[in-house]
């Protein structure tokens, strides 16, 4: 198996080349899941859960116990995907795909005759990669939703709009509109819970994403770094808001000079994303009539 996936991505195209399906349309994931021959029993149900018990030969309480935690699952050589159906559909149809993966995808049928625990564990972590690979593919269309995305603004309520078109949760579709978009762009997402700290409550950074365009600087964000509640990304962002233009800008030192960033926000109910676009560099000075983001 290559380490960069392109085995992955190439099987994820020629499936959906086979499919054809037509424009404008979320792809039909529970469709796909019968053409598959495969069973969706959700999790939610004593039923289901004595019947996970039995495929997979677990306590029923430890299931329960796991059950929050637990998206969905495939249990190998069977023809049933197990999906926990309190999460939001959204959710479930990228779960549905990322199950679908483990059956279509050739070699992990083969998963079981490994004997080496540890390659056994390394080849688990990968197979988990490429589903999400595959089901972003299928989720996302292939290149549609990039060609789409740069039909509309350079703006969060673009990728926003896509994620509803496509079907897909608002976190997965910003992730796919930065890391695809063809202009500079990042995302920055933060946990939505406040961490204590001695300074005081924070946010933590989980992830940034940056487009292949976004202009070379010293990370002004990495994940696990703290914001504090009063920064003020945080503080011009009202909590009965879902997104927000941010009134501040934040800048940076590029090699052609200082870049800035408009800043906007989207939040569900467990993660802040910040979402930056750069204006046009400008030659280095010392002084500026905006206000300016703290940096970290």
């Amino acid at each position: 198996m290559e380490d960069d996936f392109s085995s992955t991505l190439q099987a994820a195209h020629d499936y959906l080349q086979e499919l054809q399906l037509p424009e404008g349309k979320p792809t039909p994931v529970d469709h796909l899941l019968r053409q598959e021959k495969l069973l969706v029993q959700s999790l939610a149900t004593r039923e289901s859960l004595e019947q996970a018990r039995d495929i997979l030969g677990l306590d029923i309480n430890v299931l329960i116990q796991a059950l929050p935690k637990i998206h969905g699952m495939y249990p190998e050589g069977t023809d049933v995907v197990f999906v926990n159906l309190n999460s939001l559909p959204e959710r479930q149809r990228f779960v549905k795909l990322h199950e679908l993966a483990h059956k279509v995808l050739p070699w992990q049928i083969f998963s079981h005759l490994e004997t080496d625990d540890v390659l056994r564990g390394e080849t688990r972590e990968n197979f988990e990669i490429e589903a999400n690979m595959f089901a972003a593919e299928l989720l996302f269309q292939g290149a549609r939703f990039q060609n789409q995305a740069l039909l509309e603004p350079l703006d969060i309520r673009s990728a926003l709009k896509l994620a509803q078109r496509f079907g897909a949760s608002a976190q997965a579709s910003l992730q796919r509109y930065v890391h695809t978009h063809e202009a500079p762009c990042a995302l920055v997402v933060l946990n939505e819970e406040r961490t204590s700290t001695v300074r005081g409550p924070a946010h933590t950074v989980r992830q940034v994403i940056t487009s292949q365009a976004f202009p070379e600087c010293t990370p002004w964000w990495k994940p696990g770094d703290l914001l504090p509640s009063e920064h003020p990304l945080i503080r011009h962002f009202k909590r009965s808001a879902l997104t927000a233009n941010i009134p501040e800008y934040i800048t940076f030192d590029t090699p052609s000079g200082i870049c800035r960033c408009n800043l906007q926000m989207f939040r569900n109910s467990y993660r802040m994303m910040v979402f930056l676009a750069p204006q046009r560099a400008q030659p280095r000075r010392q002084n500026s009539t905006r206000s300016q983001v703290q940096r970290l």
